[in-house]
């Protein structure tokens, strides 16, 4: 009861805070299944969630306006509407921080262990 009051309280912030918690805590297992920890890894594609969730609680808001319910069809048109519409640009996004976010953060490590 208390986050589902939060997230009505504060719906931005724990959209935030959740999307990059539950991306970390994903990320963390399926790496940590494979027996190799990158937190660099972990870091830009946490904070890519965390970043874009306020985005897709507006998103998936206004397709539940425009397709109110649970029932198979509406939830197969906001489906359809959201790859036909974001998934692409969300896709080229994501690779974009990565590899972007990815050199920043390696570049960081270059130079701090020679001089």
């Amino acid at each position: 009861r208390r986050f589902v009051s939060l997230q009505q309280r504060y719906p931005v912030r724990m959209s935030l805070a959740t999307g990059g918690g539950v991306m970390c805590l994903g990320d963390a297992l399926v790496q940590l299944r494979n027996e190799r920890f990158d937190a660099h890894r972990n870091a830009v594609v946490s904070a890519y969630n965390g970043a874009t969730a306020p985005f897709f609680l507006f998103w998936w808001c206004a397709l539940d306006r425009w397709w109110p319910g649970t029932a198979l069809g509406a939830v197969a048109r906001k489906s359809l509407m959201n790859q036909v519409c974001v998934g692409p640009f969300n896709s080229a996004f994501f690779l974009a921080w990565s590899l972007a976010v990815g050199a920043w953060l390696h570049s960081g490590e270059r130079g701090s262990g020679s001089e």
